[in-house]
């Protein structure tokens, strides 16, 4: 039976989470001032448990990608990607079952498409599950397609991923939108930092 490893990437395969620092590196101060009221009521809403970590991600998306030219974002990607603190650990016992059982690296990861595919291809894996954004004519629209992939969102495309075909699935994961996906598998790992625990 061959074998499959979705892996969450931030704080998995990353230190740090990789949405924030991609916003950040295209976050626009007038954008900041025109929607400041916006932003204000979404975080004082989830300090107050009103809304969670996937409508912030949601909200933040409109208000700092609406109408940004993708075409112009991918001149960032390579520099992006080569800025990202990776945590090693994760990366070589991947990359140890990878190349020795010829397993094949799927990204399992709540962060929007727009950069996952370039993540994907640096280190060399096989495919993405990702948030899905709206394009038209390469312009973002600011819109999220269906669910944003955390939680049970990950199971159900992963699902969909494998479309009925059997394997050996194994997972690694940093945090409670993980836990679903680390429950579905049949081997699941939980990162902390730069160490490795069994999770099941």
């Amino acid at each position: 039976m061959h074998k499959i490893i979705f892996t969450d990437l931030d704080g998995t395969l990353t230190l740090k989470d990789t949405y924030t620092k991609f916003l950040f590196r295209h976050i626009s101060l007038n954008r900041i001032v025109l929607n400041i009221h916006i932003l204000v009521k979404v975080f004082i809403l989830y300090l107050f448990g009103r809304k969670d970590g996937n409508d912030v991600k949601r909200e933040t998306f409109k208000v700092f990608f609406a109408k940004k030219n993708i075409k112009e974002l991918n001149q960032d990607i390579g520099s992006f990607i080569h800025s990202i603190s990776w945590n090693n650990p994760v990366l070589d016992l991947i990359k140890k079952e990878q190349f020795k059982n010829g397993t094949k690296v799927i990204i399992v990861t709540a962060s929007p498409n727009i950069y996952i595919k370039d993540i994907c291809d640096y280190l060399d894996y096989d495919g993405y599950i990702s948030t899905s954004v709206e394009l038209e004519n390469d312009i973002l629209t600011g819109r999220i397609i269906g669910k944003v992939c955390n939680f049970d969102e990950k199971v159900r495309k992963i699902k969909n991923f494998l479309n009925g075909k059997d394997c050996y699935k194994i997972s690694y994961g940093n945090s409670k939108g993980d836990y679903a996906m680390l429950n579905y598998c049949d081997k699941s790992y939980f990162v902390k930092k730069n160490t490795i625990s069994n999770f099941k």
